[in-house]
């Protein structure tokens, strides 16, 4: 084993964290995840949308822009800006639930939600 091989080895399990969710072990990482992961998927399904239902206004002979007057670009902001406030929010849950005592009562009381299944007794 070269040294670098010893190195990353070490980096990934040591006696500390051996068999501790990731979620719990780094939940700064495992909250930003969540966050990036609710922005894209939130933003991909607004700006998906959008064009969809203009398509729909213009096959009914309106435009989305004549619904929604000049403020249509303001809207699409807003809607954008909802879908980040949203992801953060979802970010700041998946940071308290790495918590270890909010990690220990799923483990006890939500089974189904833990980040590890539990073990059979």
């Amino acid at each position: 084993m070269t040294a670098a091989t010893a190195k990353l080895d070490e980096r990934l399990v040591t006696p500390g964290n051996a068999g501790v969710p990731t979620q719990v072990a780094n939940p700064s990482r495992a909250s930003w995840r969540t966050f990036v992961q609710s922005l894209l998927a939130g933003l991909a399904v607004l700006n998906i949308a959008v064009p969809i239902i203009a398509q729909f206004a213009i096959d009914n002979g309106d435009s989305l822009a004549d619904l929604l007057g000049p403020a249509y670009p303001i809207v699409i902001a807003i809607l954008n800006a909802i879908i980040a406030v949203g992801a953060l929010v979802a970010k700041l849950i998946a940071l308290l639930m790495a918590n270890p005592i909010v990690n220990a009562f799923i483990v006890k009381h939500l089974s189904w939600l833990a980040p590890i299944a539990p073990k059979e007794k």
